[in-house]
């Protein structure tokens, strides 16, 4: 397992690479929730079994986003799951660890190659994985876009996946 630190609009997002074979463990709430924080996959997959239960969760998958996903927690609650990665996989990982004052709003933006959209004035943007176009400038991962003089049209150069980092 890699990990990378990245500043994400006052926030700190961790990059997470892993091999195919790999495994992890990982803590669970009391609602059955991942207590790291908020992860958004970019590559890849992740195949998640509660230990001790046997529950399967989800397959995480690229353009997952755990807060998009609330049917995505455990039935059983401060546990421990376990994690295989059938292929090489990435995703971000905002933790609480690393972001004491809190964790920000994410939605998760995925966009196919030749698909736009409108990115609006006092927008933050992190491209993850891919590129984006616009009409001034050209955007390769990991790149964080603030759009700050009117609204932006972007255009997906092959499969990208960004967060919006809302207020």
């Amino acid at each position: 397992m890699k990990t990378t630190p990245l500043a994400a609009f006052g926030y700190v997002a961790v990059l997470v690479e892993v091999d195919a074979g790999e495994t992890r463990e990982m803590l669970l709430d009391k609602e059955g929730r991942a207590r790291s924080g908020q992860y958004f996959y970019i590559k890849g997959a992740g195949e998640s079994t509660v230990k001790g239960t046997g529950e399967t969760l989800a397959t995480r998958t690229a353009g997952w986003l755990k807060s998009e996903h609330p049917d995505g927690n455990a039935n059983s609650v401060e546990g421990i799951v376990f994690n295989t990665f059938p292929e090489n996989s990435a995703w971000l990982c905002i933790s609480h660890e690393y972001n004491k004052k809190g964790l920000p709003h994410l939605r998760s933006l995925v966009l196919q190659d030749g698909e736009s959209v409108i990115l609006p004035n006092n927008t933050n943007l992190l491209l993850a994985r891919g590129t984006l176009v616009t009409a001034k400038k050209t955007f390769e991962s990991i790149a964080q876009i603030r759009i700050r003089n009117g609204d932006v049209t972007a255009v997906s150069s092959g499969t990208s996946y960004s967060l919006y980092f809302d207020k």
